[in-house]
């Protein structure tokens, strides 16, 4: 028996084609999620604008950094120092 999806009837594809059941946290961390190191969430962003069109912001919701917000704070510092600036020369199409 299948492990129920956990995103339920809108589970988050980069492909209409992609069954629910095949979109796992994995699948999200390899096509949806901006993580990795900063090289890897730079490659992430320009793939993802190239595909949409543009975009003018990107949107981040983190949880669990209560107890550790060091950790929350490093990842902040490594979005603004190292990856923003090589992101900067994107701009939204008209």
């Amino acid at each position: 028996m299948p492990a129920p999806n956990p995103f339920g009837n809108c589970a988050p594809r980069n492909q209409p084609d992609v069954a629910d059941s095949d979109v796992t946290p994995e699948y999200c961390a390899r096509h949806n999620w901006l993580i990795g190191s900063p090289a890897t969430v730079v490659e992430k962003i320009e793939r993802m604008y190239d595909e949409v069109g543009g975009f003018g912001a990107i949107l981040l919701f983190c949880f669990d950094y209560s107890e550790n917000p060091d950790a929350w704070h490093q990842s902040m510092r490594l979005l603004a120092e190292e990856v923003m600036p090589k992101v900067a020369h994107l701009n939204p199409k008209n």
